[in-house]
């Protein structure tokens, strides 16, 4: 009489039970189970190189700390390239000169815009 097992439960109990059927019957065992917990030849996740659990913790703390400071260096760079942006007296210099009147031209070009201070409102 051949015994197979076609799943696992997690009674120990019952698995104990299930090898000792097993081991009565007089079928060698399946190759699986001289490798599974418990078996003659238990293979660990260790034995193969398989990630442990603490392993996979540490990789993903520093690749979280890795990302903080990369945040961080991203922010400062932002931060002083406005910071300098700000600083200069036309920043848009290079493109755009500063214009500025007391008086609406008659005709505004359709890109200008002006803003009126004494209503508080583009014009």
């Amino acid at each position: 009489m051949k015994i197979r097992t076609t799943g696992r439960i997690r009674d120990s109990r019952v698995e104990d039970q299930i090898r000792e059927i097993q081991r009565q019957s007089g079928e060698p065992p399946l190759h699986a189970d001289l490798h599974s917990r418990g078996g003659k030849d238990e293979i660990k996740p260790s034995d193969i190189g398989a990630e442990t659990p603490l392993g996979a913790q540490q990789k993903a703390e520093a690749e979280g700390v890795k990302a903080v400071d990369q945040a961080q260096q991203m922010f400062d760079q932002t931060q002083q390239d406005l910071t300098s942006h700000v600083n200069q007296a036309n920043p848009h210099s290079a493109s755009q000169a500063i214009q500025g009147g007391s008086v609406r031209p008659a005709s505004p070009k359709v890109y200008e815009m002006f803003f009126d201070t004494t209503i508080n409102r583009a014009i």
